[in-house]
């Protein structure tokens, strides 16, 4: 078992079934989890659009809203969403990917 497969099998324990993203090398496992695990992936054209995107779910869902970006200038491009969403007190998850030294 991967750690991918550990974190999605938490997030759908979680109760999450929808995760928004804009994806990259570094994230590539956790797509393949998602996948086996049916958790839906909507793909956005920029890193803070997915967590605003991530954001509107929760406040109209009631629960968590997850995004998921790429390391480096995906995960910076994402704060200001990121920002967004704690200064509404609204749950988002941001989940980024790492770049090996």
């Amino acid at each position: 078992m991967r750690g991918a497969d550990l974190l999605v099998k938490s997030l759908a324990a979680a109760g999450v079934t929808r995760i928004f993203s804009l994806s990259g090398n570094q994230i590539m496992p956790v797509y393949d989890a998602c996948f086996d695990a049916g958790i839906e992936i909507i793909h956005t054209r920029h890193e803070a659009a997915a967590v605003f995107m991530a954001e509107a779910y929760a406040q109209l869902t009631g629960g968590i809203g997850v995004a998921m970006v790429t390391a480096g200038g995906g995960a910076a491009n994402a704060m200001g969403g990121l920002y967004t969403a704690w200064e509404s007190d609204t749950p988002v998850l941001l989940l980024t990917g790492d770049s090996p030294v």
